[in-house]
């Protein structure tokens, strides 16, 4: 909602301006205009979503929950010495408003539940509405004993499906934010390097080469 309807996204000194807006409204002109751009942008695009991230996290009061910035590990990469000076964290330092930040995050969250019950609720009703009779089979004698081996081998699929999304969660949310540094460099260097590419050349040679080439008599 906050990117469609152009809501404050980014600080700008007292203010609050819609900047992912911008930056999509104008990617998304560009794109049904040249829609053989989907590459590079896409690459962009990844950067861009870890950057917003990256925005978010340094908005949060608390000095525990900040990293340093984009430029500043960039500064780092290139003199090897951090631009800002190392300083000590006082005690309580930005406790009250991080507590204040943390409660509108809640109640948003909760909002946001009570609308996804009342939906679910609603299409309930609509499902119930269509199936007036319910037949409920009970199955004598419990579960079966080759049902639980695999749930049990299906329960460690999705163990590892968790870890890799729990993974996944730690690099966008900047928790690992050196790591989360490279990629965003990486995805940002290679979407300006494919941006000057003639895409519309390559994408039309490749075609013709596939067709041409696999699909044609032999």
């Amino acid at each position: 909602q906050s990117l469609m309807f152009w809501h404050g996204q980014v600080d700008f000194f007292s203010f609050r301006v819609p900047l992912h807006s911008f930056l999509f409204f104008c990617s998304g002109t560009i794109l049904i205009e040249h829609p053989y751009m989907i590459i590079p942008f896409s690459l962009m695009g990844v950067s861009w979503i870890m950057l917003a991230n990256l925005t978010i996290r340094r908005q949060h009061p608390s000095p525990w929950h900040n990293c340093p910035s984009f430029w500043q590990f960039l500064t780092i990469l290139r003199t090897g010495e951090s631009p800002k000076p190392i300083s000590r964290i006082k005690r309580f330092e930005g406790s009250e408003a991080a507590q204040a930040y943390e409660l509108r995050q809640k109640k948003r969250l909760e909002d946001d539940r009570k609308v996804a019950e009342k939906k679910a609720d609603l299409q309930q009703q609509i499902n119930t509405i269509g199936n007036d009779t319910i037949f409920t089979q009970i199955v004598p004698g419990g579960i079966p004993l080759e049902f639980l081996n695999t749930l049990g081998r299906y329960q460690g699929y999705m163990g590892t499906v968790c870890n890799f999304f729990r993974f996944i969660k730690i690099i966008v949310t900047w928790e690992e934010s050196v790591v989360s540094f490279w990629i965003t460099a990486v995805f940002l260097a290679a979407g300006i390097l494919t941006l000057i590419l003639p895409w519309k050349f390559i994408l039309k040679w490749t075609s013709r080469i596939v067709v041409y080439g696999f699909f044609g008599p032999h």
